[in-house]
């Protein structure tokens, strides 16, 4: 089981200087399970499945003002790994 949570934090793209005391941001959050299996001493498979939420804040400069998105996601993840070493 895995939790993950990201925020990414920016000011807006300003060209013209309209000026504004805004700040993009994304938050993200995130829950996923996996299982994975050994095939002896060197490989491994395996898969996740999540889902998860996000938070959109971008600023409109013309308008001054900050629109906000939201949604879901959600994974599937097939993943063979092969471990390097004795």
């Amino acid at each position: 089981m895995q939790a993950d949570y990201k925020a990414v934090f920016s000011a807006p793209y300003d060209p013209a200087n309209l000026g504004g005391d805004f700040i993009n941001s994304i938050h993200e959050w995130h829950v996923s399970y996996g299982l994975e299996y050994s095939l002896g001493r060197h490989w491994s498979v395996g898969s996740t499945f999540g889902g998860g939420f996000y938070l959109e804040r971008l600023t409109d400069l013309l308008e001054q003002k900050q629109n906000s998105f939201t949604g879901y996601s959600s994974q599937i993840q097939l993943f063979v790994h092969y471990f390097f070493g004795k």
